[in-house]
């Protein structure tokens, strides 16, 4: 069986890829190594930089030279490793929905990933990584079947490779929904990354040992810092670091929705919807309508102000999740449609969903003793935690339980408050949340099981 190879500049991605997962790291230890030297401490810079382009190298050969695909029998075959090898077997009839991906490197290259989805699993089954422009597009539309069906102008990822506009041709594709600049600015505004900051700046414990030292070099190399430190201190300093960092989280939250959602758009054709959109990180899939099994409109206070709502869709198996490595990757919830007007929800939700003419009818609240139930989970728990610790604690165990307790309480009521639900032949709908509010829409013939439990 003959294999086709991958460019051999995949070589290229592979090492970027590997240098972004270790960079942190490689960073740390590379500052110590030349700070090691010239104070006669620790490795030679020829050691470590030998280590490390080792590191580097080596896994990006080894997939350039064990990883081959081919198609034969109507099926996709794909090989990979050569310790432990792998070989997979892919029916084409099974194949639902081909990703495009393109980061900064492969635009510079003229590179493109292709992700192959059969909708048995959330990640895709295979990647392969990488190909040439024209050739990924061949391929795509060789295993979807759908090359006497190709038009002439250059469309998706084609045409961002062209320098082209990615608009799809009106023959084919109709636009659903396409964000302006200030509705992507308005998404990004109303939503604040610091939390995801500070849980980085917690991650970094895990090396503190390594960061420790690092500091130490720091002070050593510069006599200027030697003998300062605690220039942050009092409650007015940290109160200026906590505002620094929501303003950092808020600057960070605009340009990363700008970039990764740079000239998205949202087109229908033939039962299917498309995405295309980012700026270095170009993506192109495509949802099977039939594939939907839940659509969920959000939205926080901001949002609400400002009448603007995030789509998100779960479908069976994966629909472009969000990620690097295949195996792996986190799997999120994909964003069908990142920031859209509320005068637009309808009409994305009528293509998504059938059997929504209608409306969601009549809600129903939950039962009020739901969040008594909360309570008693959560709140006796607390309580019964912090008497346990008075011995030690004294009165701030009993304190600390109480107001954990009073929390407990507070999210149970606001619970009651804010859930809402209601059923029709077609439709379950359900409404949750205060602060970000979650409209869900389930189609009944989606339903797989329904459980039933009681404490």
């Amino acid at each position: 069986m003959h294999y086709d190879r991958i460019h051999p500049l995949t070589i290229v991605i592979e090492l970027g890829r590997t240098i972004r997962q270790f960079a942190l790291l490689i960073a740390i230890i590379a500052f110590n190594t030349i700070i090691g030297a010239r104070t006669g401490d620790g490795l030679t810079e020829e050691i470590f930089f030998t280590a490390a382009g080792a590191l580097v190298a080596i896994p990006a050969l080894l997939r350039y030279f064990s990883y081959g695909y081919a198609i034969a029998e109507g099926n996709l075959l794909v090989k990979q490793g050569l310790l432990v090898k792998q070989d997979r077997t892919i029916p084409l009839s099974r194949i639902q929905n081909i990703n495009l991906r393109r980061s900064l490197m492969h635009q510079l290259l003229g590179l493109v990933d292709l992700e192959i989805e059969t909708g048995v699993s959330a990640t895709p089954e295979a990647r392969i990584s990488a190909l040439l422009v024209a050739d990924g597009e061949r391929l795509k539309q060789k295993l979807l079947g759908l090359s006497q069906q190709m038009a002439p102008a250059q469309t998706g990822i084609a045409a961002l490779a062209a320098g082209g506009s990615t608009a799809p041709t009106v023959e084919r594709w109709q636009m659903v929904y396409q964000p302006t600049s200030s509705e992507l600015f308005l998404a990004g505004a109303s939503e604040n990354k610091a939390l995801r900051l500070i849980a980085v700046v917690f991650s970094f414990g895990a090396i503190a040992p390594l960061l420790e030292r690092t500091f130490e070099n720091i002070v050593r190399s510069n006599p200027a810092l030697q003998g300062r430190e605690g220039l942050v201190t009092g409650t007015a300093g940290a109160i200026g670091v906590g505002l620094f960092v929501l303003f950092i989280g808020w600057i960070v939250s605009i340009v990363s929705t700008y970039i990764k959602f740079y000239n998205f758009q949202l087109t229908e054709e033939g039962g299917r919807l498309r995405r295309t959109y980012g700026l270095f990180n170009q993506i192109e899939n495509v949802l099977p309508v039939r594939r939907i099994q839940k659509v969920t409109v959000s939205r926080n206070k901001i949002q609400e102000f400002l009448k603007i709502s995030t789509v998100t869709v779960v479908t069976a198996g994966g629909f472009g999740a969000e990620g690097g490595n295949q195996e792996a990757r986190v799997v999120t919830t994909p964003v069908l449609a990142p920031v859209v007007r509320l005068e637009a929800i309808p009409s994305i939700l009528r293509r998504c969903l059938t059997g929504l003419e209608s409306g969601p009818g009549r809600q129903q609240s939950v039962a009020r003793s739901m969040g008594l139930r909360i309570f008693l989970t959560w709140g006796l728990f607390w309580l019964i935690a912090g008497a346990a610790t008075i011995p030690w604690l004294q009165w701030r165990g009993i304190a600390g339980g109480a107001g954990l307790a009073a929390l407990s309480w507070l999210y149970g009521f606001i619970y009651v408050r804010s859930t809402r639900w209601s059923l029709s032949d077609k439709m379950f709908f359900m409404t949750t949340g205060w602060w970000r509010n979650n409209r869900n829409y389930v189609p009944t013939d989606k339903v797989q099981y329904v459980e039933i439990t009681q404490g």
